[in-house]
């Protein structure tokens, strides 16, 4: 191989990689669209001192029947309860998912909720981005359950990123918590965030 033909084959190389990052930057934007202009939407708001919704102390919504409220980021879904693993998609398709295998919020334990931080925005669904902002929680922030038309109220105390396959994340505990899990990177399943939340009084 001649000096002439590698140099040739190196800028070709280089020029596909280059289309192909083009390429995959702006099939990654298509397709997460929605949940990336939520997060711009924020992170504007935020930079102007704007509310992203209003962090009421009680929200009116918490009332409805099974539903999940999270002021800080407008996260309002209602909940599937006692989803096993296998109906885990369908049950994300209109809202959010609670895992049978754990507490429930009216029992001791661990009550742990799956939702959506992006999805495919053609795909069937309402909340498909309902979790898109739930790394934007910090120490302190409420998050509101209603089971059995009666509303169970938490602060957020921790949050943490593990692998998919890091199932001590749903284990039991001998106290109420709640745990809020998602995918991140937005647009990507690589890791799972976990927002660890304990009960207070309403």
């Amino acid at each position: 191989m001649n000096k002439n033909y590698f140099l040739k084959w190196l800028i070709d190389f280089f020029k596909f990689l280059g289309v192909f990052a083009i390429f995959f930057v702006i099939s990654f934007i298509v397709v997460n669209f929605p949940a990336l202009k939520m997060r711009y939407d924020y992170a504007f708001k935020a930079k102007n001192n704007q509310s992203f919704s209003e962090n009421q102390k009680y929200p009116p919504s918490a009332t409805q029947p099974n539903y999940l409220v999270i002021p800080k980021i407008g996260a309002i879904a209602p909940i599937a309860w006692n989803v096993m693993e296998s109906g885990i998609d369908k049950a994300l398709q209109k809202g959010v998912a609670h895992y049978k295998k754990t507490a429930l919020p009216n029992q001791i334990g661990n009550t742990f909720i799956f939702g959506h931080s992006s999805y495919y925005w053609w795909a069937e669904g309402s909340y498909k981005q309902i979790f898109v902002l739930l790394d934007k929680l910090d120490k302190g922030d409420r998050v509101y359950l209603n089971y059995k038309k009666q509303v169970y109220a938490y602060i957020v105390t921790d949050k943490i990123v593990v692998s998919p396959d890091d199932v001590s994340v749903m284990a039991q505990t001998d106290q109420r918590i709640l745990s809020l899990m998602t995918c991140v990177p937005v647009g990507t399943n690589l890791k799972r965030l976990v927002v660890k939340a304990a009960p207070v009084a309403l």
